[in-house]
C-alpha cells in the first residue's frame, strides 16, 4: 500500500497550552517586527512558533515597563547564592560528590538540592560506568558478520 499523500507540510502546533517561553531575543524580535516593520502580532506569533497571546503579553510588558525582564516569582528562595553554587562546582569537578559536598556546605540542605544546583550548570551527578572497548578478535568477528549479511536480501522481507 503507498504512503498516503501529503496535502500540506506545517510543523504542528501540537496540543493547546504548550507554548514555550520567549527567550530574550525572541522577546525583542517580537517589538522589532511589530513596531519597526509593521507586523500584525499573529504573523509574529506565527515566526516565533508561539500563540498570539504571548505576543500581545510581551508587547503589553514592554510598554508598560520598558523592559523584558520576567517579574518575581513566588516560591521559596534558593537556598544557595551563586557564588556558593560555584564552590560547589568546583568541588564537583574536583571528583566530590554531593553527600561530600553538602557536608563542606556551611548551610543545610538535601543532597538532591546540590544534584540540582549542578545538574543546571551542566555536570552530570550520575554514576559513571566503565564500558569495556572492544577487543581486536571482536571487532573482526563483527566485520565479518556484517560483510556475510550484505549479501542477504533484507528489503524483500519489508514488502
Amino acid at each position: 500500500m503507498p504512503a498516503p499523500r501529503l496535502v500540506c507540510i506545517e510543523t504542528n502546533p501540537g496540543p493547546a497550552g504548550t507554548e514555550r517561553r520567549l527567550s530574550e531575543k525572541d522577546r525583542w524580535r517580537a517589538v522589532i517586527y511589530t513596531e519597526d516593520l509593521h507586523w500584525k502580532p499573529e504573523g509574529v506569533a506565527k515566526k516565533l512558533r508561539t500563540s498570539k497571546q504571548t505576543v500581545y503579553n510581551t508587547l503589553k510588558r514592554y510598554d508598560e515597563t520598558g523592559s523584558f525582564v520576567d517579574k518575581p516569582r513566588s516560591g521559596r528562595k534558593r537556598v544557595y547564592s551563586e557564588t556558593e553554587v560555584k564552590k560547589m562546582v568546583e568541588k564537583a569537578r574536583k571528583k566530590k560528590k554531593a553527600p561530600q559536598i553538602r557536608k563542606e556546605m556551611k548551610k543545610k540542605s538535601s543532597v538532591r538540592t546540590i544534584q540540582r544546583r549542578l545538574k543546571e550548570k551542566g555536570l552530570f551527578y550520575g554514576k559513571v560506568i566503565k564500558v569495556e572497548k572492544l577487543s581486536v578478535d571482536y571487532k573482526k568477528k563483527r566485520v565479518a558478520y556484517s560483510i556475510e549479511m550484505r549479501k542477504e536480501k533484507w528489503y524483500s522481507a519489508f514488502q
